[in-house]
């Protein structure tokens, strides 16, 4: 959808990489969670984690440096932190709730709300190409669902 931009280096890639992995890792152990851990105490976990992770980024010229935010901007990361804090809390709800693999095919649909609200807010326009990837995805999305619906009611139908 993005595109692939061949200056990317490997050690970008293999953080991208390393990031689907530790996503798909971190799904799965949500899910083997559920009966042991409330989905309260696994969000908190979860940003305590990332900002111990985080940390000693905050001493490197990452991204230019350290930039302190006026007022405006403290609320909006305020309300992203509260937003985001209920995002999660229903995300983990749900991946204890069914199968990671069933769950996770949902994600992919931030993609087609990314472009959506790129188009509104920012006047972003997509290629051809771009569009018939968001299309493909929409399509693989509705697909899986069915099919996974599918055999669930056949396992019923045969238990």
């Amino acid at each position: 959808v993005k595109g692939f931009d061949y200056r990317i280096s490997w050690i970008e890639l293999s953080l991208g990489i390393t990031a689907a992995f530790m996503s798909g890792l971190t799904y799965n152990l949500i899910r083997k969670l559920k009966d042991q851990e409330p989905p309260i105490r696994i969000v908190f976990y979860f940003p305590m984690v990332s900002a111990i992770i985080s940390f000693p980024f905050l001493f490197t010229d990452v991204g230019g440096g350290w930039v302190t935010p006026d007022f405006k901007q403290f609320l909006l990361f305020v309300f992203l932190g509260v937003v985001t804090w209920f995002a999660q809390l229903f995300m983990t709800k749900a991946y204890q709730a069914d199968a990671p693999g069933y769950i996770s095919i949902f994600n992919y649909l931030g993609i087609f709300l990314g472009a959506g609200f790129g188009y509104i807010f920012f006047n972003e326009t997509l290629t051809v190409l771009a569009s018939f990837g968001i299309l493909i995805i929409l399509v693989s999305v509705v697909l899986s669902t069915l099919y996974q619906n599918y055999i669930k009611r056949k396992g019923k139908m045969t238990a």
